[in-house]
């Protein structure tokens, strides 16, 4: 089981990730 903060870290990572994808297409 995950805890919230972990679940939260991984989301804003996903996120920064879909960003440089955006940026870099």
């Amino acid at each position: 089981l995950m805890r919230k903060r972990d679940v939260q870290f991984i989301s804003v990572k996903q996120d920064k990730l879909q960003q440089e994808q955006r940026i870099s297409v």
